[in-house]
């Protein structure tokens, strides 16, 4: 807290007039820093040296979410589980064509640095169609793993509509028969069993025209 006050003690009188927006900008993330370290003692009683290091490295966490009934529910579980870890910023992702009011507003009070993203996921997605033509096994290339660019099979084409597999251009492939990620096959198996979940009410619901609002908040 002293080292935040000192920040501020430190500009001249002339710094002032030369550079007021910077000084602004500055004194308002002092403030956050503030109001921040305020709430994480209020909550935790967390000792300072676990959080007032400005050179600690930040983390950054991607998460993705979309509309359900259960969705602030589980931000919150997130959220709780970030609080606790100092140099943190969160960055959530909507799957949706824009923020909802509901992510907007959980974020602004949840004490945490955040970046709020959206991004609708494509209808049509070319690789899922060549997923269904599968008839054995299917490999196709996947991007940034392995510490390159992409990993992918090296295929051999027999003529216009044949091809087969002859190796891999992969970063890491000792003593490996199949050197390809997990995310880039599929493999046809016989489809033998269902369980359809039990929802009953849900339905119900649907057939008398009132189904779950899924922007409630649980």
């Amino acid at each position: 807290m002293l080292r935040l006050f000192s920040q501020l003690s430190s500009y001249s009188s002339d710094s002032y007039e030369e550079e007021p927006r910077a000084i602004l900008k500055e004194v308002f993330s002092l403030k956050r820093q503030v109001k921040l370290m305020r709430s994480v003692i209020k909550r935790y009683s967390i000792p300072e040296t676990e959080y007032s290091d400005v050179l600690l490295p930040t983390i950054y966490v991607i998460s993705p979410t979309y509309a359900r009934p259960h969705q602030k529910a589980e931000l919150t579980r997130l959220k709780n589980v970030f609080l606790h870890i100092p140099a943190l910023h969160w960055i959530l992702v909507e799957d949706a064509s824009h923020k909802s009011q509901l992510v907007s507003d959980f974020l602004k009070l949840s004490d945490i640095t955040f970046t709020h993203l959206h991004h609708s996921t494509p209808d049509d997605w070319k690789l899922k169609d060549k997923m269904r033509e599968t008839q054995t096994v299917s490999v196709w290339p996947v991007g940034l793993v392995g510490g390159v660019m992409v990993e992918r099979p090296q295929v051999s084409i027999d003529d216009q509509t044949k091809s087969h597999v002859t190796g891999w251009l992969t970063g890491w492939k000792p003593n490996r028969p199949f050197a390809t990620d997990m995310a880039g096959f599929a493999v046809y198996v016989w489809h033998t069993r269902t369980e359809k979940p039990n929802m009953k009410d849900e339905e119900r619901l649907r057939n008398a025209g009132k189904p779950t609002d899924e922007g409630i908040e649980v």
